[in-house]
């Protein structure tokens, strides 16, 4: 039988084309669903990725507070605990605060942590601290953001 007679032949192709569009309805239903799942597992480690980018940006803003309020020779950890209230939140952020950050003067580095060694700054925020003095008019300290920047590799921040 030659291929011209059977596309010309009009009789008992419904069951072909029944056939033919049930798998694309499933191909189609198959897509859908998919793309649902996809969304869904992206939404979930977008929330994870907020709450991970508010909890490194709380870090800059008490290292922030702690440059402006910190009292002479007191470190960032001892600043973070007292502000805290409770005893076992206190012992939690100082070890976490000791851990994952370095503190240069005006300077704060916030790594990741790893088993080896810090693998990624997380955040970098440089600080310019100005203190009043009558030449310039101010009347209590006032700070500069230099630079306040996210995620880079261990050279940009050395």
């Amino acid at each position: 039988m030659k291929l011209n007679k059977i596309l010309k032949n009009k009789q008992g192709v419904a069951i072909e084309t029944a056939v033919l569009f049930m798998i694309v309805v499933f191909f189609l239903c198959t897509l859908v669903t998919s793309i649902a799942l996809i969304g869904s597992q992206q939404i979930r480690i977008d929330k994870m990725l907020l709450a991970q980018d508010v909890e490194i940006d709380q870090i800059g803003e008490d290292f922030l507070s702690y440059v402006v309020n910190a009292e002479a020779e007191e470190s960032f950890p001892d600043y973070i605990s007292r502000k805290y209230n409770s005893v076992e939140e206190r012992l939690n952020l100082y070890n976490k605060y000791q851990a994952i950050c370095e503190t240069n003067g005006n300077t704060i580095s916030v790594y990741a942590k790893s088993d080896t060694e810090k693998e990624t700054a997380l955040l970098y925020v440089d600080l310019e601290i100005i203190t009043p003095t009558p030449e310039n008019g101010l009347t209590e300290k006032k700070v500069n953001i230099k630079e306040w920047r996210y995620m880079l590799s261990q050279t940009q921040t050395e």
